[in-house]
């Protein structure tokens, strides 16, 4: 799987949830390119970004099933604690605007999630020019989270991944916008064709979409933030 539903504790929350009722051992491994190793055969199912790179080749391949949406992490406009431009709690096109109409640095995080976000943003909000077209550096991750920290600029990461971050600095940034659909990052499953144990993926899959454990994603609340962060996508509807 991807690192995030790892790191963040999320995965080891459910598996304790499903021990309760499976004998069944789950060992995960996290990865930025999940679907390499279920390609060498070291994997029963691959839980991913719905559009990382990857997913679609593999099960169009026929190597995996089709994906099942399972839950979603998410994006935040983070700035200064300070926050100069007014935008804290605000919706992410208000946020937009009056970033636009600010005179505020800006760093554009070199990421497609982020890339694409400003994007639709800057489209959506009819600003004359995107935000990142005002970014003086090209960095991504945590590099674009210390050039935000050194310029005291505005910037879209993850909110995950910037707490991870907040934790192991003494940062003057703050998720100041997060509560917005369009900042959701939706991951599905997919069981590996053929694997070993095939069967047992299928029951742990069905489990994660189940009513009861997608209240407890929801529920959720990850590295000591009190955010909900992790949002339930396994809707049979």
């Amino acid at each position: 799987m991807v690192k995030t539903p790892g790191y963040s504790g999320l995965m080891d929350m459910l598996a304790q949830h499903y021990k309760l009722e499976s004998d069944v051992k789950i060992q995960f491994h996290s990865s930025s390119r999940p679907h390499q190793r279920a390609r060498a055969g070291k994997a029963d199912m691959v839980i991913s970004h719905y559009g990382k790179a990857g997913m679609e080749k593999f099960v169009m391949d026929g190597l995996g099933h089709w994906p099942v949406m399972l839950f979603a992490n998410q994006a935040a406009i983070i700035g200064p604690k300070s926050d100069p431009a007014g935008i804290r709690g605000l919706s992410a096109i208000d946020a937009y605007k009056k970033l636009a109409a600010s005179d505020q640095p800006f760093v554009a995080n070199q990421l497609p999630g982020p890339n694409f976000l400003d994007g639709y943003l800057f489209a959506e909000s009819g600003s004359k020019q995107p935000l990142s077209a005002r970014s003086t550096v090209k960095a991504a991750k945590k590099q674009a989270a210390k050039k935000a920290e050194q310029q005291q600029a505005y910037f879209i990461w993850g909110a995950l991944p910037f707490i991870k971050y907040s934790q192991e600095t003494e940062t003057r940034l703050d998720i100041l916008v997060a509560a917005d659909p369009i900042f959701h990052r939706i991951m599905a499953s997919s069981v590996v064709k053929g694997s070993e144990h095939q069967q047992q993926a299928k029951a742990f899959e069905a489990f994660l979409i189940r009513p009861d454990t997608q209240a407890k994603i929801a529920q959720f609340r990850p590295m000591g933030s009190e955010r909900q962060l992790w949002w339930p996508y396994g809707r049979h509807n």
